[in-house]
């Protein structure tokens, strides 16, 4: 080293010096330099603006997504990957996968995150239905195969160790429970007991061999001062495709055990090392080391979302998430709930809700926890969780339940909407009149549209019963219909997405998010009408910013329900079955105008309730008679979840069969766990007839 401060260092093997010491002095203090570059380059600042999606009154049906499809825990899929084979089967550390990334596939998991979170928060407000776990003993994990390992205990428990700063801000005790080192009665002191069950061994269940998957629940238990740190977790789906499900021989394509979700492993578990009481005592779940590519990207956008500089959190104390009336911060806290290394602890508190002291999630706080240096290059990172625990709010004992706003607070604007879609409804039935006046639409081939930047989703065949025909299984059952999938004609969904832009006639149509998910049934002549987003209303909203829709772009030109709907029908069918559409069902309706047309339509044929009863509902016809009925059936006609059914008739007259609308049926279809919100839903039953068989339109405007 000296000849170098002197210049001595022409010689070949000077020159090698050099560079051997070059190197060592860059290696001892690269990662210094590295960590305070990185430090100032990740400077918490202050937020931006934030990126706020649109405006909804009611966030978590307003795509005509039902709370009940999430009706179980899904696959366990854990993201505390300590474990170096598993992380690399997983690939996380590359710059394609940076979680912060403005793409496309993190945009789509953020708001699918979103949607997601929002049916869990709602089953969160009222988790008094009927989503109870069937395990209810700590023999469930021996029964299903899972063993328990007995784990070294030393005077202070490694895991909490990590989360000192946070036990001491809280004054939690970070030393092991004295001479514990496995399950067994019930310990008093309840110290930070680390338990670890895996799943090694094949069991038989009414006659079906479930094989060992590897899965391993690794957990620490604090009964006394109310935590529970989740460290080391991988359910039986995760396992029994990698590295640990091969180690055991797990037969590819076997059955998968059914105690598999960690939110059921972790309750048996501190069941056990609780009383009743105590039981309920739980505050805090920290999830350590989190680098689950779905939760880390979920963090990354909702830092984003929040208005956030960086899209990599602080070390702690880090950043704190809880509801908020700004929507940016609103759908970052709706998303997280939605994370793989969270919502496990959300089924956690539904599935055991009288248990675990009727509790909510109040706070989510996330921080960096792997060395700054690295994931500057790898484009990813690892975090901590901490997950605070609350007393839920009680709901209100007799809440009223129209969308946004109670039917009756405003009687004259109730009937000035009721006037207008009336008129719009009579507007609508004079086409019914001239049909073939100029107004068949110029939409042909359904290769139009995919021209037009529609993207067609895999086909959501399953074999079964139809998810969508399920709900309707009594009106499927009424008429003989089948509730059967199948790709030769029974209730098949179909979704397409306008996610391309596309250029015609030297005009560029960017992408708008909208969407179009529709169920067909052409053996019976039937539509289930389940998510639908036309391209003007997407990119106005947060699925044309999603898309990234530049304000005052051109709006594709293909961007009605009516069309899309017909070109996909006609796709399905041929000369012979194409006029067979016997009925329309909007799904799940929210929207409000909707809503708001149904409650004034039901109280003004004089029922008592302005909300309509479930099914068969209450059903609307037209009336040369009664004035009263005639008008609701004209009204409800023009509201946005019908009109569009008017203009696939009129515009594809011949084709479907020279058809009009017979009778309009509403039911009450308000999901058990949110009858508390200022809300109801409906369902909407078209029935189609031929115009020959439909007695003529009384031509004059009734009096309301």
């Amino acid at each position: 080293m000296a000849r170098i401060a002197t210049g001595e260092w022409t010689k070949t093997k000077d020159a090698l010096v050099v560079v051997v010491s070059a190197f060592a002095l860059f290696w001892l203090t690269g990662s210094y330099v590295d960590n305070a570059l990185y430090d100032l380059q990740q400077a918490w600042t202050t937020p931006n603006k934030p990126y706020k999606p649109e405006s909804h009154g009611f966030r978590p049906l307003d795509a005509g997504l039902e709370v009940t499809s999430i009706s179980a825990p899904e696959p366990i899929r854990e993201g505390n990957y300590t474990s170096i084979a598993l992380s690399q089967t997983r690939s996380l550390f590359r710059r394609v996968n940076d979680p912060g990334a403005d793409t496309l596939a993190n945009r789509d998991a953020f708001q699918k995150a979103i949607t997601k979170g929002q049916s869990l928060l709602c089953r969160l407000a009222d988790a008094s239905g009927p989503s109870t776990s069937p395990y209810t003993a700590l023999d469930n994990l021996k029964d299903w195969g899972y063993d328990n390992v007995d784990v070294t205990v030393q005077a202070t428990n490694t895991y909490a160790n990590t989360w000192l700063a946070f036990f001491q801000k809280h004054n939690f005790n970070t030393r092991n429970q004295p001479g514990q080192n496995h399950l067994g009665a019930f310990q008093p002191t309840g110290y930070n007991l680390e338990t670890s069950y895996k799943h090694a061994r094949n069991t038989t269940h009414q006659g079906v061999t479930h094989h060992a998957t590897g899965a391993e629940f690794k957990n620490t238990i604090n009964v006394h001062d109310g935590v529970i740190i989740a460290h080391h977790n991988f359910g039986p789906d995760f396992t029994s495709k990698n590295v640990a499900g091969q180690k055991v021989g797990f037969p590819p394509g076997s059955p998968i055990v059914k105690l598999k979700s960690w939110s059921d492993a972790v309750f048996l578990i501190w069941q056990s090392q609780t009383t009743v009481d105590t039981r309920k005592n739980l505050k805090f779940v920290l999830r350590d080391h989190i680098v689950n590519p779905d939760t880390t990207t979920i963090i990354a956008q909702a830092l984003k979302s929040a208005g956030y500089a960086h899209t990599i959190p602080p070390v702690w104390p880090s950043v704190t998430f809880t509801p908020s009336d700004d929507e940016g911060k609103q759908a970052a806290w709706e998303a997280l709930i939605a994370a793989p290394n969270v919502q496990g602890l959300a089924w956690l508190l539904i599935q055991h809700f009288e248990a675990m002291g009727k509790k909510t999630i109040k706070s989510i706080t996330v921080s960096d926890q792997a060395n700054a240096a690295n994931h500057k290059d790898t484009g990813t990172f690892s975090a901590n969780m901490v997950i605070e625990l609350g007393e839920r709010d009680a709901p209100p004992t007799k809440p009223p339940r129209l969308a946004r706003r109670a039917f009756g607070d405003d009687p004259a604007k109730d009937l000035k909407t009721y006037q207008d879609y009336t008129a719009k409804g009579q507007r609508l039935l004079c086409n019914f009149d001239d049909p073939e006046g100029g107004l068949q639409t110029t939409w042909t081939d359904p290769a139009a549209i995919e021209s037009w930047g529609w993207t067609k989703s895999p086909s959501f065949v399953r074999s079964g019963i139809s998810a969508r025909a399920e709900k309707f299984q009594d009106f499927f059952k009424k008429h003989g219909f089948n509730m059967q999938n199948s790709p030769q004609g029974n209730n098949l969904e179909v979704q397409y997405k306008h996610d391309r832009t596309t250029t015609h006639d030297n005009v560029q149509y960017p992408a708008t998010g909208g969407e179009f998910t529709d169920t067909y049934n052409v053996k019976d002549g039937v539509l289930i009408a389940s998510v639908n987003f036309g391209p003007l209303q997407a990119s106005k909203g947060w699925r044309g910013q999603n898309a990234r829709f530049p304000p005052g772009g051109a709006v594709t030109e293909f961007k009605n329900w009516s069309d899309g709907m017909y070109l996909t029908w006609k796709s399905m069918t041929n000369d012979q079955n194409r006029s067979n559409l016997k009925f329309v069902i909007r799904q799940t309706v929210v929207n409000e105008d909707t809503l708001s047309i149904i409650a004034s339509a039901m109280k003004r044929t004089g029922h008592s309730d302005h909300v309509p009863p479930a099914y068969p509902g209450t059903t609307f016809t037209r009336s040369t008679t009664d004035a009263k009925m005639q008008t609701a059936f004209e009204a409800l006609v023009g509201t946005p979840n019908v009109s569009g059914i008017v203009w696939l008739l009129v515009q594809h007259w011949e084709a479907m069969g020279k058809k009009t609308i017979k009778s309009i049926t509403v039911m009450d279809a308000t999901n058990p766990m949110m009858a508390h919100l200022d809300t109801f839903q409906a369902h909407i039953i078209v029935e189609l007839a031929p115009a020959s068989e439909v007695g003529p339109r009384k031509r004059r405007r009734w009096m309301l």
